[in-house]
């Protein structure tokens, strides 16, 4: 299975729920390919250092990562693309319309049909951890 995570930066979220399922389906023994991207990266952002230390304290290995722009072939290579928000559910499905079929909200996929998952970034320490929180809770029950 190939993944594709994608909110709008591809600095928080994205890079938390990429990570996150790629430990998460190697714990459970299962090939799994992930990927994250941003409606609006820019790609001389850095990931925030709360975001690194959250994802070592779940086991992530230290990793390199730079902002990845959604495109078309992105997509093409995912069976499935997952959006943080229904903002940018329609926002993906309306520039892409080819691929519109395979994008699907994280909350809805996770069977969690009550919330969005809310950029952190800029926020504080705990905001940080209540949106990894979400995200991991819905990858559980993805990876499952």
């Amino acid at each position: 299975m190939k993944v594709l995570f994608i909110c709008e930066g591809n600095l928080c979220r994205s890079v938390m729920a990429e990570k996150l399922f790629e430990a998460s389906m190697r714990r459970r023994g299962k090939p799994a390919e992930a990927r994250s991207c941003g409606l609006a990266a820019a790609t001389r952002l850095a990931v925030p250092s709360e975001v690194r230390a959250i994802l070592k304290q779940a086991g992530v290995p230290a990793f390199e990562h730079q902002a990845t722009p959604i495109d078309q072939n992105l997509l093409d290579w995912a069976d499935v693309a997952i959006t943080m928000t229904e903002v940018q559910l329609e926002a993906v499905q309306d520039r892409f319309p080819k691929s519109a079929g395979k994008v699907a909200l994280l909350r809805e996929k996770a069977g969690f049909p009550d919330f969005d998952v809310e950029d952190p970034f800029g926020r504080t320490e705990a905001d940080y951890r209540a949106c990894a929180a979400r995200i991991a809770a819905s990858i559980e029950r993805l990876a499952a």
